[in-house]
């Protein structure tokens, strides 16, 4: 009977976690984040309970498993359709994902069962648990952090004003601290339940204090966004590269026309390797020249040895990189993509497992894309006193926030987020990507110009808001003044100092299991967990 009922805990688990995040399906989009995340943590506790840390383990991970199957059932449609994976194949890719995520949920799982008793100190104690898990997840194996917790409440408007200090992290925390009063009220221990739904009323009105009235700076910049819509099937196809070109030049003369100053195209927007076709790289430059408009375009960067001819690829290095052609049409700087998705743009241990894997770039070049240096910021002008710096997150990069914050110190004015979405098709990916984004402009504070070539394009304001966006799937031009920070502008909290509030959190967790393993806990130890 108890395991029958621990079966229905982990179907409800799997359920909730699915509808805490953004989701597309049958072309219906929606997004119940606040009123199913608080029910995530809930779930998981009585999964595990009445057990000891190791089947609290067990049985967390197989929860975990379930639930980030179904939530990365777009991996199915990146492998299948677009990297031309058999089908099988892509189903083994969602149920190996899983078990990255459910590695974590089995961590939750383990201290749930190391804590004897729920009293006043012990959510605490699991909600920093939950933040440390997150933290690692954005570590582990180069890190996947997609789907963490705190990114279920993007549109909590007042708590997410939280993470100009504490990072994402911080509503991961609060996400586990209100789970705790709803299982508290569940229970029937209302005086617990009254006391931490008061401090999850707390923090939001901390966040709602914090939540600027304006969020508009000293300067204004206009800038434009080509959302190109090119088919990821059609997308390097040679014959195709001239129409595709076409696209983002009649846009990029669209958004001129409406004020632009700066344009954006998309990751690897441009059909062609620029530097390595010296006719593709003038026609870049001349549009920049004859426009006296400023481009950042998303395209292959590429490197060869020395005396190598043009096309030779035998010493040569590809990169995912953001172009940047000024208004006298020079290719001033280049940013590459320095964390790169593993087995979609490199083959880990390539040479054992390149023997029966390619990466999923494959159409775009034969060899592992090469890893740039690490964040820095890109010099568009002279102009004020710090002069316009951009910082150029691309794509992958943006799942990692403490790899934005390095944008931000180096002091950039402004984030542009350049991706190429269309490998999700008409999932809730996409979705679910912009909502991340909008964490790493809060945690930056910074306004985020976001240019994704299928959608969605978007611009973001440093608290959150989505001041416009562009549809899913759809070819269009989006032009938005934004404001830059003025020279005394202070930078975050988060981008001053990172991740204390984890390191706090790790400080508070590795005090309990000190006394926890001082005891002398064994395996078999008889510990009751998540019980009252």
């Amino acid at each position: 009977m108890i395991e029958q009922r621990r079966l229905v805990w982990i179907f409800a688990h799997t359920l909730v976690f699915f509808l805490s995040f953004p989701q597309i399906l049958l072309g219906w989009s929606f997004d119940f984040g606040l009123g199913f995340v608080w029910l995530v943590p809930t779930t998981l506790l009585l999964v595990c309970k009445g057990t000891g840390w190791w089947r609290g383990a067990l049985w967390a991970g197989l929860a975990g498993w379930l639930a980030h199957s179904l939530v990365f059932y777009w991996v199915y449609v990146a492998v299948v359709r677009y990297g031309g994976a058999s089908p099988p194949l892509g189903v083994l890719s969602v149920v190996l994902l899983a078990v990255y995520g459910a590695f974590f949920s089995a961590l939750l799982g383990a201290l749930a069962g190391l804590i004897k008793k729920e009293d006043f100190l012990s959510p605490l104690l699991f909600a920093a648990g939950w933040v440390v898990t997150d933290w690692l997840r954005s570590l582990f194996l180069t890190g996947f952090p997609w789907a963490s917790l705190g990114y279920a409440l993007h549109s909590d408007t007042w708590a997410r004003s939280l993470v100009a200090f504490s990072g994402v992290y911080g509503l991961s925390f609060l996400g586990v601290i209100g789970g705790f009063a709803l299982k508290f009220f569940f229970e029937g221990r209302f005086r617990l339940g009254v006391n931490y739904g008061l401090l999850v009323l707390l923090l939001h009105g901390v966040g709602f204090l914090l939540t600027e009235g304006d969020i508009r700076k000293v300067d204004s910049l206009k800038v434009g966004i080509v959302q190109g819509n090119i088919d990821q099937g059609v997308k390097w196809d040679p014959v195709r590269s001239e129409r595709i070109l076409q696209t983002y030049e009649k846009g990029t003369l669209e958004a001129i026309a409406k004020g632009a100053e700066i344009v954006l195209w998309p990751e690897t927007a441009v059909p062609g390797i620029p530097e390595g076709d010296p006719a593709l790289l003038a026609r870049i430059r001349g549009l920049a020249e004859k426009t006296r408009t400023v481009l950042i375009v998303g395209a292959i960067g590429f490197e060869r040895e020395r005396g190598l001819i043009v096309g030779s690829s035998s010493a040569s290095r590809f990169f995912d990189s953001a172009l940047l052609v000024n208004e006298d049409g020079f290719l001033v700087d280049r940013y590459d993509k320095a964390h790169l998705v593993p087995f979609g743009e490199y083959i880990p241990f390539r040479k054992f497992l390149g023997k029966f894997l390619s990466a999923s770039v494959a159409g775009v070049t034969a060899t592992d894309v090469t890893s740039g240096s690490g964040p820095r910021v890109l010099r568009v002008s002279d102009l004020g006193p710090r002069g316009l710096l951009v910082g150029t997150p691309i794509c992958y990069e943006l799942l990692f926030p403490g790899l934005v914050r390095g944008f931000a110190k180096s002091g950039a004015s402004f984030l542009t987020a350049l991706t190429n979405d269309a490998w999700y098709g008409m999932t809730g990916a996409p979705r679910q990507f912009l909502a991340i984004t909008t964490l790493r402009a809060i945690e930056t504070g910074l306004w985020t110009v976001r240019a994704a070539n299928t959608g969605i394009s978007a611009f973001i304001a440093p608290d959150g808001t989505i001041i416009s966006e562009a549809d899913l799937f759809s070819r269009e031009v989006l032009v938005e003044d934004i404001y830059l920070p003025g020279a005394f502008a202070s930078p975050t909290f988060y981008v001053r100092y990172g991740d204390v509030f984890v390191l706090v959190c790790a400080g508070f967790l590795l005090i309990f299991l000190f006394f926890v393993f001082r005891r002398g806990l064994s395996p078999g130890s008889k510990i009751t967990s998540c019980s009252s």
